[in-house]
Parts: structure tokens; sequence; C-alpha cells
């Protein structure tokens, strides 16, 4: 037999005996030949999220476009981090399980596999980078020092003062607030 090309076909059968007699055809069979697998249309770079951002939240949807319906899977066994997601199958849209850690990790691989309802399969691998945040407390500012004009008392350096609004130096972490 001939291969047949994607798209819909009318199969029929007809029967021809030994003396060549041939028989009416048989009732229509439409098939759909499908050899196209989906095509990614999400592309391979989830939005950078921050760490400490919380778990639980979708973080990429994946999509295709072929001519039946797909459903989404996440690739085991890949040596990247697709134990840390889960992924809606319908929807495409993938799950960051655990809470990000930028210290800990900083960026996050996965592969999406991509199955369409004749079973042609696609792949795209996403990275999910993480955002380094600030997370350091900062140092202890230095001990206030009353200033020698709000120090009223008998010396400049005895740190007594009548004064209800005094002022203060000291040094701190640049950008930071002190109270």
């Amino acid at each position: 037999g001939s291969q047949l090309a994607d798209g819909t076909t009318a199969i029929t059968a007809i029967a021809t005996d030994a003396a060549g007699n041939t028989s009416p055809s048989s009732a229509v069979l439409n098939i759909t030949i499908d050899v196209t697998p989906p095509t990614f249309t999400s592309g391979g770079t989830a939005a950078a999220i921050d760490e400490h951002s919380g778990a639980g939240q979708g973080i990429y949807t994946a999509s295709t476009s072929d001519s039946s319906p797909v459903t989404y899977s996440l690739k085991p066994g890949n040596n990247d981090d697709a134990a840390s997601f889960s992924i809606d199958s319908t929807s495409g849209e993938v799950t960051l399980d655990l809470d990000p850690d930028y210290e800990s990790q900083s960026s996050y691989t996965f592969t999406v596999v991509a199955t369409d309802a004749a079973g042609n399969t696609s792949e795209q691998s996403v990275t999910l980078p993480i955002n380094d945040l600030d997370d350091s407390a900062p140092a202890a500012p230095s001990t206030p020092d009353l200033i020698a004009a709000s120090d009223s008392g008998q010396s400049d350096t005895d740190n007594l003062t009548s004064d209800t609004t005094p002022t203060f130096t000291g040094t701190a972490e640049a950008n930071s607030s002190v109270e």
C-alpha cells in the first residue's frame, strides 16, 4: 500500500472473489492521519520571580499550536528540576511547588512535553530565573553620640541635656534607616 498524507482520508473496501467478481463498496470509514507534532508557541524562559515569593505560584504557561487537542506533562528523569514543579495537563500552567531561595538555587529548569490526540509529542526546555533579594539584616549601627550642640551639661561630652529634641550622630549601613 501507499502512505497516507496528513489529513482526513475516506477508506472503503471492495472484495473480489477468485472468479474476479467484485462486491459493492463498504461503508466509508473516515480516518485522520496526523504525523505532525505540536509546535510550542511559548518560549524557553519563564519570567523571573523573586526569592522567598512563596510556594504554589504559577510561573509559566505552556502553549502550542496543533490541529488536535494537546495535553501537557513534565518530562521525568531528565536531570533537571521537574520534581519541584507540577503542571495542569489541560491548560499547560506550570506551578512551582516550593518557596524559591536564590542562595540555594539561582534558577530552575524543566522540560514540558506536549502530546497531541494522535500521540505525537514535542518538548520545550524552560528556565526559571530567581531574583536575588537583599535578605540579610544590616549590621548594628554605631552607638548614638549626642552632638555637642545638644549637650547642655557642664561639658560638651557629659551626655547631659535639657534639650527635648536632641540631635545625635552615628553610622549605619548605606541606604538603611536608623530609629
